[in-house]
């Protein structure tokens, strides 16, 4: 299986937007209802509460708070910075209408999302965003599981290590292909798991980026 570097899988994103005209949102939908099938189905959480950053990984995380509002899960969602994206600030005015509830900080809960920061970070963690990773990894201990959106935020998509602050996940969904430093470091990673988002083969074949379909029976593969 091929392993994305952060500058490759830019380029698949580019791609995919550019050419393909496949919008980041569609991506983001995909992204966060597959998260919350794999959190309902597997865990089966009363309550739930996503932790998110201001770019399209956060983004995702509010996609799945909305799909597992709608199966009866209690969410509560944590922002880590005051700015979001455009899709970010789209997808929290619908969980306002909806009456989702928002918090400051991190509690005690069945499961923790971590859609805080995607393969785009540089650099460790800091303010915040370190401040929420530390209170949802202090969680574990008291029976909370963590599974994280893309990669477990504060570990380094291209090397798998940290300089700082990383979550701990107890399993991470990755996006369309796993990045480069998931080959050689299970750092904070947990269970792996591949996630569909609808970018088809002839973006990676465009790329000439060897690309394995792995979709075939499901949105959602263990790897």
């Amino acid at each position: 299986m091929k392993y994305l570097s952060v500058k490759e899988m830019g380029k698949v994103d580019k791609v995919a937007v550019k050419k393909f005209k496949i919008r980041i949102e569609q991506m983001m939908e995909l992204a966060g209802k597959s998260l919350a099938d794999f959190v309902y189905c597997k865990l089966k959480p009363k309550k739930v509460l996503i932790l998110y950053g201001k770019g399209n990984n956060g983004a995702g995380g509010l996609v799945a708070a909305k799909h597992l509002i709608n199966r009866g899960v209690k969410v509560s969602i944590v922002k880590a910075s005051r700015r979001g994206n455009g899709i970010v600030r789209a997808r929290l005015k619908t969980l306002r209408r909806i009456g989702v509830l928002e918090k400051n900080n991190v509690e005690k809960t069945d499961v923790i999302i971590d859609a805080l920061l995607g393969y785009g970070m540089k650099g460790k963690a800091t303010g915040r965003y370190a401040e929420l990773i530390d209170q949802a990894n202090s969680m574990k201990s008291k029976g909370t599981k963590i599974v994280s959106l893309d990669l477990p935020s504060g570990v380094d998509p291209d090397t798998g290590e940290s300089s700082g602050n990383f979550i701990r996940a107890d399993s991470t969904l990755t996006l369309a292909l796993p990045k480069l430093g998931m080959k050689d470091s299970k750092r904070g990673i947990g269970s792996l798991y591949l996630v569909d988002i609808g970018i088809p083969k002839q973006v990676y074949d465009y790329l000439e980026i060897k690309y394995e379909d792995l979709f075939e029976k499901e949105s959602v593969v263990r790897i």
